[in-house]
């Protein structure tokens, strides 16, 4: 529930830092944590990952690409490694759709292409 609040109250208000903190909040529901980059080193649920995608998405529309870049390098890892079943899921397009799409803003075409 408050995953969806976090995603809903940036698409209607724009406050971002509403929209973080409800998401952080979804996410410490599921578990604790110190910082989104420990979390990752970790198994995560589904669920999590969408909430963390999420997060990264966020950080992108706020003009925060390198830590969105670095997050969503990270969901992909913790895919990969993980989830044989998710290879082919919606939830690993969506993050190479989004790591591609950051990375071309940031420029990074080469890397973009090899993702």
């Amino acid at each position: 529930m408050l995953w969806n609040k976090g995603i809903c109250s940036y698409a209607l208000e724009k406050n971002y830092s509403k929209s973080l903190s409800l998401l952080e909040k979804a996410l410490s529901i599921t578990r604790t944590y110190n910082t989104m980059l420990e979390l990752l080193d970790h198994f995560l649920t589904k669920q999590e990952l969408h909430i963390i995608n999420s997060i990264s998405n966020l950080y992108f529309k706020n003009k925060e690409i390198h830590p969105a870049i670095t997050i969503n390098k990270r969901i992909i890892e913790n895919i990969t490694s993980y989830y044989d079943d998710l290879l082919t899921d919606h939830l690993y397009s969506i993050a190479l759709y989004n790591l591609a799409k950051y990375l071309i803003t940031d420029l990074a075409y080469s890397q973009a292409l090899t993702q």
